[in-house]
């Protein structure tokens, strides 16, 4: 007890376990383990990428050269349209990986920047909800052209 009469119980609540963020050893692993298998998903998420960006334009470029001008410009379009989706699919939420992982890094120097860590992955995972929403709505689009498509054709 110590000789301090305003002194209250609950004084040394720090157990040796804990850092200074309040976070104890196994909760601190954790987190620092949680990093390195975002940092293997955000490399193979940017080779993924860097392989479909190669294949669009090389797609792209076997269109442009083997068909005339004219013939060429909707399939060069539409590989175009294609190339944007890849690239909202998987660059974005590649880079929202690495800043997660950066952030991470960070925590392991800087225990204070917990609230940074939690940001990131915030908005890691509310990229992905928005994409899977545009997702969703871009097969609802496609199966109604479908559907409209066949029925037109099924009329006539």
């Amino acid at each position: 007890m110590s000789s301090n009469p305003y002194e209250t119980n609950f004084s040394d609540l720090t157990r040796a376990t804990e850092t200074s963020s309040g976070l104890d050893l196994d909760t601190k692993e954790a987190m620092l383990s949680l990093g390195r298998w975002q940092m293997f998903f955000a490399v193979l998420g940017a080779i993924l990428s860097g392989l479909i960006l190669l294949m669009m334009f090389g797609q792209m470029l076997i269109v442009g050269l083997g068909a005339n001008g004219a013939a060429a410009i909707p399939a060069v379009g539409g590989t175009a349209v294609m190339l944007i989706l890849m690239g909202l699919f998987y660059i974005l939420p590649t880079i929202r990986l690495f800043q997660a992982t950066a952030a991470i890094r960070k925590f392991r120097t800087d225990q204070a920047s917990l609230r940074t860590v939690m940001e990131t992955q915030r908005s890691f995972w509310r990229t992905i909800g928005i994409l899977a929403i545009v997702g969703i709505s871009i097969y609802v689009v496609v199966i109604f052209f479908m559907l409209s498509v066949a029925a037109f054709s099924m009329r006539f």
